[in-house]
């Protein structure tokens, strides 16, 4: 159940969390008890990132999309994916924001892949996360 933690302290404007509720959790660490003051996370919005994130092919096609557009007979040879599920990986990531569909109009139509501002956002964050798993090793 969200709660507003009993210890808020007095208002500090240099913080942009004052005021949201936060949850007060004592952690050991280097052999002292040490507390810590973490906001509440929205967990059905974070679950909902990580279903984003759990497509399985969804990182492999965002990997080949960083570099440059794309079109489908690239991502295809690229990714080794049959057509099938390239086309169902694409779909799903072009219905949760992560990347554009486009169409040329040449002969024959020619569709071009490209991020969005979102999946460049998410890239951010999933070098931050190789980051943090690279120092918790």
């Amino acid at each position: 159940m969200w709660h507003w933690a009993p210890h808020r302290g007095w208002p500090d404007p240099a913080n942009p969390d004052a005021g949201r509720p936060y949850r007060i959790i004592w952690a050991c660490s280097d052999s002292y008890l040490t507390r810590w003051r973490i906001p509440l996370v929205d967990w059905v919005a974070a679950q909902g990132a990580v279903r984003i994130l759990a497509g399985k092919w969804t990182l492999l096609v965002l990997n080949k999309l960083i570099d440059e557009p794309r079109g489908y007979n690239a991502l295809v040879q690229e990714t080794g994916l049959d057509t099938k599920t390239l086309s169902r990986c694409l779909y799903n990531m072009e219905s949760t924001g992560l990347v554009n569909r486009s169409m040329k109009s040449e002969r024959p139509i020619r569709v071009v892949y490209t991020l969005t501002p979102h999946s460049i956002r998410l890239l951010e964050l999933l070098e931050e996360m190789a980051d943090w798993k690279k120092r918790i090793n």
